[in-house]
């Protein structure tokens, strides 16, 4: 599956990246998944200078602080080549799936998003802003639990075309599962809420509707649904590896 939906680009490192030393082969990562925060706050600013696609730079701007947040923990782990290739892979979804169709007025490719996309093409600029809180519930949901699984599945691939053997197991686990990648997306999501200047004070009633459904950030009720989805990305991830 993901040999499909990557085939444009079978390889993320250019070819002579493989005569230099896997210290630089890691840099070289880095600085394109640095580079994917970057494009994902041009997508944000994308969306929030048109009027017709602001709803959409409400989840943008929640992914480019979990981006960004995971990006600066990644720079204290030891072997942090799969995260910077799944961020990678990732994006590419993320621009495929939402952005293109966005600027293209096209239908999504990916029936998961399609709840999205519902949600934001019944919202008008004069609507009240209050409303667009359901666009992250859809729009975290179809990348974390589909996009991310798919991105895995790749970044794997990836791994061994540039380093001749796939990421250790334990390794990838805690990268993309561990409790400290859970607290570092919850603080991502509170860097998202006070990001917000005095013009955006919706998010306080947002907050208020997340909690009465009992998705209160912070909340380990939203924690575990986080972690599910991940762990619903992951699996499928491994079991697409084993049937190849």
């Amino acid at each position: 599956m993901s040999d499909q939906l990557f085939a444009s680009e079978r390889v993320v490192l250019p070819l002579w990246a493989s005569a230099v030393s896997r210290v630089e082969q890691s840099e070289l990562l880095r600085q394109q998944a640095l580079s994917v925060r970057d494009k994902i706050e041009g997508c944000m600013r994308e969306n929030a200078m048109s009027a017709e696609n602001c709803p959409h730079a409400i989840f943008a701007h929640l992914y480019w602080h979990s981006t960004k947040r995971w990006l600066a923990h990644l720079e204290a782990v030891d072997q942090p080549e799969l995260a910077y290739l799944v961020i990678i892979r990732f994006f590419d979804l993320y621009y495929r799936y939402v952005r293109q169709s966005i600027y293209e007025k096209r239908q999504t490719e990916a029936p998961y998003w399609e709840p999205y996309f519902r949600v934001a093409n019944k919202i008008g600029a004069k609507d009240a802003k209050a409303k667009r809180w359901r666009l992250l519930y859809f729009g975290v949901r179809a990348h974390v639990k589909f996009d991310l699984g798919y991105a895995i599945e790749r970044a794997y691939q990836d791994h061994i075309d540039v380093f001749g053997q796939p990421p250790e197991q334990a390794v990838a686990e805690e990268l993309l599962l561990g409790v400290e990648t859970d607290r570092l997306f919850m603080r991502a999501a509170s860097d998202f809420v006070r990001s917000e200047d005095s013009a955006h004070m919706f998010y306080a009633n947002m907050i208020s509707k997340l909690t009465d459904l009992g998705i209160r950030l912070g909340n380990p009720v939203w924690l575990l649904l986080f972690q599910r989805w991940r762990r619903a990305a992951w699996s499928r991830a491994q079991r697409s590896a084993a049937s190849t």
